[in-house]
């Protein structure tokens, strides 16, 4: 029997769900979730970012604060600003389909199998395999944002019911399950 089998069953002592995860399973759906600190603040300062180049923008587009040396600068900005509200919209319309695993998908554990955390990596993450509820195993890699991960240890992952590939570890989300 494979790893990630004795992990979903429970017959591995080294490898048994931490006390912490224990009660996951039997969270009633859907799952009440909330933003992880450093992803709250990160938001409101990407916000408040955003505002501010919309201030600039509008302040050097419009008459009389034009710049009278370069009349596209304000223009230059203006795609920098919609940039920046554009990567906002596009990361949370990636982190929605994460949220609605959360919320509704059924829990698996994980056995990780490589862990890139404190090797200086710019984005760290795992690598994991779980069992789904017809035994299928799947291996896959996903970010750890929260660097406290390592290999031998076991991590939540919620998965949808009818596709298994369509899957999200709880490290690589914005949200704790609460």
């Amino acid at each position: 029997m494979s790893v990630a089998a004795q992990v979903a069953d429970g017959q591995n002592e080294q490898y048994v769900v931490p006390s912490r995860f224990g009660h996951f399973s039997s969270l009633s759906v859907p799952r009440k979730f909330k933003m992880k600190r450093v992803f709250r603040w990160l938001a409101i300062l990407l916000s408040i970012i955003a505002l501010a180049f919309t201030d600039v923008t509008y302040s050097l587009l419009i008459p009389p604060h034009k710049a009278p040396d370069d009349p596209q600068w304000g223009a230059r900005m203006a795609l920098l600003t919609v940039g920046i509200y554009g990567a906002i919209l596009w990361g949370g319309l990636l982190e929605r389909r994460r949220r609605r695993l959360l919320q509704s998908g059924d829990v698996r554990f994980a056995l990780i199998l490589k862990s890139n955390a404190g090797k200086g990596a710019l984005l760290p993450g795992i690598t994991y395999r779980f069992l789904t509820k017809d035994g299928k195993e799947i291996e896959d890699y996903d970010h750890d944002w929260t660097d406290s991960y390592h290999q031998g240890m076991v991590v939540p992952v919620f998965v949808h019911p009818l596709q298994p590939e369509n899957h999200v570890a709880m490290c690589a989300s914005f949200y704790d399950v609460i």
